[in-house]
């Protein structure tokens, strides 16, 4: 009997180690303090206020439309105005550059810098979130789903999982949120190089979206 239950005890540990594996992976923390560089004159914005009053009140359903009840969840970070930029100017340089911090921890988002860029006219011309249908911890996947998806579509593949890479990205040009999952290939025989099977799977609906091959050399992790 006690050696019964040494089998269920180490079994239960392994299972616990494999789970807490997984969730460590399914985290995004990309929040960072710096600002863009467009070779223009430029001074920093440490707070909304800072902003022009149309702005501010602009800002604030724009957030609540794309993000629903995640908005609650964000918090201003810093931002630049870019002073030279006229309406006559170049108009792929923004003239305010935003950037908020997304918090949400129960989903896995321990930090995630939205960035939001402001033309001369006051119109948003950039968000890194899609501006339709992830609006709300209720239209995201858990991200055990998105997990188990991605290891479901690897054994179909017959990647090998005992040791993968996540990561997070927004597709701008489908406009989805993705994670980012690279299975090694082990075939591979060059020491130097590592080749991956990298797939993305969309948040909203824990469907592939993208599958392709792709290295990582020296220096490079």
């Amino acid at each position: 009997m006690s050696n019964i239950i040494k089998i269920i005890s180490t079994l239960t540990f392994l299972i616990c180690v494999k789970q807490s594996y997984c969730q460590d992976k399914m985290v995004i923390d990309n929040y960072g303090v710096g600002s863009l560089v467009y070779g223009t004159e430029t001074k920093p914005i440490y707070s909304l206020t800072e902003l022009p009053s149309d702005l501010q009140i602009n800002l604030k359903p724009y957030l609540k439309k794309i993000l629903g009840n995640l908005s609650d969840s964000v918090s201003f970070g810093h931002g630049q105005l870019n002073d030279s930029i006229t309406n006559t100017s170049n108009r792929s340089i923004p003239k305010y550059d935003l950037f908020y911090k997304l918090s949400y921890h129960s989903m896995g988002i321990k930090s995630y810098s939205l960035h939001i860029r402001i033309d001369e006219a006051g119109e948003i011309t950039l968000t890194n979130w899609p501006t339709k249908g992830y609006n709300g911890k209720e239209n995201l996947k858990p991200t055990e789903e998105i997990q188990q998806a991605a290891l479901n579509f690897a054994a179909q593949k017959e990647y090998v999982t005992d040791n993968y890479k996540v990561d997070f990205m927004y597709n701008s040009k489908n406009d989805k949120l993705c994670w980012i999952f690279m299975f090694e290939d082990v075939r591979y025989r060059d020491p130097d190089i590592k080749s991956y099977f990298i797939i993305h799977i969309d948040w909203k609906t824990a469907q592939i979206i993208g599958e392709y091959k792709g290295k990582t050399y020296p220096g490079i992790s």
